[in-house]
C-alpha cells in the first residue's frame, strides 16, 4: 500500500451538525473515522437555522399527532441532556441563548383552537403565563401567551463543542475528491497535491447537505434523489428586547423569533416561521415591508422603528420526497458502500447520527485498528449570517 493511503472504516463529508454529531457517535462506538469539510464547519445550513431545538409542537397544530411530530418529541430532552454534561457527547461546554420558548397567539378564533390542540401527544407542551410571567416583548399581546420547554442552542458553540471532542479528526478540505469503482470508494484529502492523503474508508458517509447532490453524481449514484426546499429569512438588529418564540395563527406558525448577539454586541432577531416561508417569491425590499406588518400584528407594543433589517436566502437539502414535501424524520440512503444522510432538522441531528452508525457498524462488522493519521489543517467554525456585513 502506497505511504500516502490509509484504510478507515468510514469517511464523512460535510461538517455541518449532522456530519459532526455522526462523526461523534461513531468514534464512541470505535469506528476508525474522519471527517473532511470543504468550507467552514456549519456554513451554510446548520448556521442558518435558528438554532431551535423543536419538540414537534409546530407539526401538531392541527391538533393531530403526526409522523414528524412523533420523530421530533423526544429530541429537546435527549439534547438537554447532552448540553447539561447528562450524556454524551458532552455539550456542557457549548452556550444556550435561551432556556425555552414562548408561544404565543393572535386573536383569530383559529388560533385558540390550533393552541389547544397543540399540546396533543407531546412530550413538551405549552405551559400558560400570566400577564406578570410574560417577556417583555408579550406584554401586550392580547391572547395567550405560554412557555415552551424548546431550548435555543448557540449553533457556533454546538459545532465547536463537537469538533474539539475529535482533534485531528476534522479536516479543511477544499479541494477534496471522490470516486468509487466496483469494489471500493477512493477519497483524495487535496486533488491538487500529488502527495495528499488518500483514503480508502469500507463506509462513506454524505452529510453535506445541498452538496450531497453534487458528491452523489461524482460518485454515479441514482440521480435525482434529493430536493431542495427554499427559505428567504429576515434578520433585524439593534435595540431589541430578548425574544425566544412562536406566534401561532390556524394551523400554521405564522412567525418565529429568535435571538441572539454579533460581534459588536448588538441584539439580532432572527425571524422564521410562515413569513420565510411565504417570503421566497418577494424581493428582499417587499419582505422586510411585509415583516414589518407581520410584526405589527404579532407584538403590540413594541417598537422596531430604530431596528436596521436585512435578509438572507437559505436552503433547505433534504431526501426527496413525494411531492417536494418536507420528509417526516431524519433520512438516509444506502447505496453499496455510500450512505447519504439528512436530518431533515437541527433537533434531529443526533437519530440521524444513530440511524447512520447502525448501518455503518452492520456493513463493517468489527471496527478496523485505529491508525495513525496524517497530520491535516482543521476545518474552522464558519460565521452566521448577521456577521455578513453586505447583508445589512
Amino acid at each position: 500500500m502506497p505511504a500516502h493511503e490509509h484504510h478507515l472504516d468510514a469517511v464523512i463529508l460535510g461538517g455541518g451538525i449532522a456530519g459532526l454529531w455522526t462523526l461523534d457517535t461513531l468514534r464512541r462506538r470505535g469506528v476508525h473515522a474522519v471527517l473532511l469539510e470543504r468550507a467552514a464547519l456549519g456554513q451554510g445550513q446548520t448556521l442558518w437555522s435558528q438554532g431551535i431545538i423543536h419538540g414537534g409542537l409546530k407539526y401538531t397544530l392541527s391538533g393531530l399527532l403526526n409522523p414528524a411530530a412523533q420523530a421530533v418529541r423526544d429530541m429537546p430532552d435527549r439534547w438537554r441532556a447532552c448540553l447539561a454534561g447528562k450524556a454524551e457527547p458532552d455539550l456542557s461546554r457549548a452556550k444556550l441563548r435561551a432556556p425555552h420558548c414562548h408561544l404565543w397567539r393572535t386573536e383569530s378564533l383559529s388560533s385558540k383552537v390550533a393552541m389547544i390542540g397543540a399540546k396533543v401527544g407531546l412530550r413538551v407542551t405549552p405551559t400558560t403565563l400570566h400577564s406578570g410571567e410574560r417577556p417583555e416583548a408579550l406584554r401586550h399581546v392580547p391572547g395567550t401567551v405560554a412557555r415552551l420547554e424548546e431550548q435555543v442552542i448557540d449553533v457556533a458553540s454546538v459545532l465547536s463543542a463537537l469538533a474539539a471532542r475529535h482533534a485531528g479528526r476534522v479536516w479543511l478540505a477544499p479541494r477534496a475528491s471522490v470516486d468509487r469503482d466496483d469494489t471500493r470508494v477512493r477519497v483524495t484529502v487535496d486533488a491538487a497535491a500529488p502527495d495528499a492523503p488518500v483514503l480508502l474508508p469500507r463506509t462513506l458517509v454524505l452529510t453535506a447537505g445541498a452538496g450531497n447532490a453534487m458528491l452523489r453524481d461524482r460518485l454515479g449514484l441514482q440521480p435525482n434523489q434529493t430536493q431542495v426546499r427554499p427559505l428567504h429569512q429576515v434578520m433585524m438588529r439593534g435595540e431589541l428586547p430578548e425574544l425566544n418564540g412562536h406566534c401561532v395563527d390556524g394551523s400554521v406558525t405564522r412567525v418565529t423569533i429568535t435571538t441572539a448577539k454579533d460581534s459588536a454586541g448588538r441584539t439580532v432577531w432572527q425571524v422564521g416561521g410562515q413569513l420565510a416561508e411565504e417570503g421566497v417569491h418577494r424581493t428582499p425590499e417587499d419582505l422586510i415591508a411585509h415583516a414589518k406588518r407581520e410584526l405589527a400584528a404579532c407584538l403590540p407594543g413594541v417598537d422596531l422603528s430604530r431596528a436596521e433589517w436585512a435578509t438572507y436566502r437559505a436552503d433547505r437539502a433534504e431526501m426527496k420526497a413525494p411531492g417536494a414535501l418536507r420528509p417526516d424524520d431524519a433520512t438516509l440512503l444506502v447505496e453499496g458502500p455510500v450512505i447519504s444522510a439528512w436530518p431533515t432538522k437541527l433537533a434531529l441531528a443526533p437519530r440521524l447520527a444513530d440511524l447512520v452508525t447502525e448501518r455503518a457498524m452492520s456493513a463493517i462488522g468489527s471496527a478496523a485498528v485505529d491508525q495513525r493519521l496524517p497530520e491535516w489543517e482543521a476545518a474552522g467554525v464558519g460565521a452566521e449570517p448577521w456577521e455578513d456585513q453586505h447583508a445589512w
